[in-house]
Order: C-alpha cells, then structure tokens, then sequence
C-alpha cells in the first residue's frame, strides 16, 4: 500500500511538472485555399516555445503563416525558427492585438498588424528582434 501510494504521489509531481512546463500558448496554422478565402485552424497539441527544430503540424495545404495565442504580447525565444525551418511568418496575438515576425530585406522584423503595444513591449520587442537575428546568423 505504502509502495503504491509513493508512486502515486511521484506521479503527481512529475505531471504539476510537466503542466508546469507546457508552453502557455495555442498554435495554429493560417491557410490559404486557391479561392484566396483565409482561415485560420489552431491544432491541439501544435507549440512553437520550445520545439527545435520547428516543424508544421501535418501537411495541410496552403499554409501560409503560423499564428500562436499568447498570455503576453511578446515574441518568443524559439520564433525565428518558424521562419528559418519553415519559411513561415509568425503571428502574435494576446489580448486582442497582433504581432507578426517576418523577414524583410534579410532582416527579421516585427509588425503590428492589430492594436498598439505598450512603451515596455516595444522595448522587448527590440531585444527579441536582436535576439532572433543573431540566433539565426549563428545557426541556433
């Protein structure tokens, strides 16, 4: 009884760890069918933060853009890798405003597509931009 009460209870504590970890975010996929209608489909299960390499999650056809729903307005660690493994831009959103992290001219950018961001954000935006350009030149 003992013994299956310890293995109940390290159950437990390596699953508030696992839920602990999961990325606070719901990805999807933003596609484009050959009428040009767009839509947009979360999949459970989907993440960016903390996937490397960064993968789609099945062949879909006509992806066009992931797109992840965040607590915070802000762009992740591991984002430039939806664009460097994927060839895809990646949408922001949190709160009903929307980023997007793109390349243009070589560069990473980010664009604000919906609402504004705060003074702090677009002061965490500028590292991350940074942060996301030489990570891609040094091949992280």
């Amino acid at each position: 009884m003992r013994a299956a009460f310890i293995a109940c209870a390290v159950w437990l504590a390596s699953a508030a760890t696992a839920l602990a970890q999961m990325p606070a975010e719901r990805c999807g996929v933003i596609i484009q069918d050959e009428a040009g209608a767009i839509t947009t489909e979360f999949v459970t299960g989907f993440f960016v933060t903390g996937v490397a390499p960064f993968a789609l999650p099945d062949e879909r056809e006509g992806v066009r853009a992931v797109i992840c729903e965040r607590e915070m307005l802000a762009i992740g660690e591991d984002d430039y890798r939806v664009i460097t493994d994927a060839g895809l831009p990646i949408y922001v959103a949190s709160g009903g405003r929307t980023i997007v992290l793109e390349v243009s001219g070589g560069q990473f950018r980010a664009r604000v597509t919906r609402g504004e961001l705060t003074n702090e954000e677009r002061a965490n935006l500028g590292v991350a931009l940074s942060r996301a350009q030489s990570a891609a030149q040094g091949g992280q």
